[in-house]
């Protein structure tokens, strides 16, 4: 991403200038990632939609709810059905993460491997 300094610099000002233009790129993509990350939560709905689960960027849930279906249900079922929509609402919410800090930082970057982790 960074032009490596070969000591031939013809025009210091010109030089200046690319560098704060790519200082500026990259501060706009910063702020569209930021506001990506910011509005990346996602619902996911069981396949009988008996639960839903809202998840925030880092998979934490912000939200759960129950229709009169899981009253019939036992604890047990309802456990795992709650389990199964919040893993499935998480993975898609860490995939979306991922393609957005991706975006940024680039597929290959050491940063990633880090979010990664």
């Amino acid at each position: 991403m960074s032009t490596p300094f070969t000591g031939n610099i013809r025009d210091p000002y010109e030089w200046m200038r690319e560098q704060e233009q790519r200082t500026n790129a990259l501060l706009a993509r910063a702020e569209d990632a930021r506001t990506r990350l910011a509005e990346n939560t996602v619902t996911h709905h069981s396949q009988d939609r008996t639960v839903t689960v809202t998840v925030n960027p880092g998979g934490g849930m912000t939200a759960l709810e129950l229709s009169p279906e899981a009253e019939r249900m036992s604890h047990r079922q309802l456990a795992s059905l709650i389990l199964t929509t919040y893993n499935q609402a998480a993975r898609q919410a860490a995939s979306q993460t991922m393609d957005i800090m991706s975006s940024l930082v680039g597929p290959d970057s050491e940063a990633l491997d880090i979010v990664r982790e």
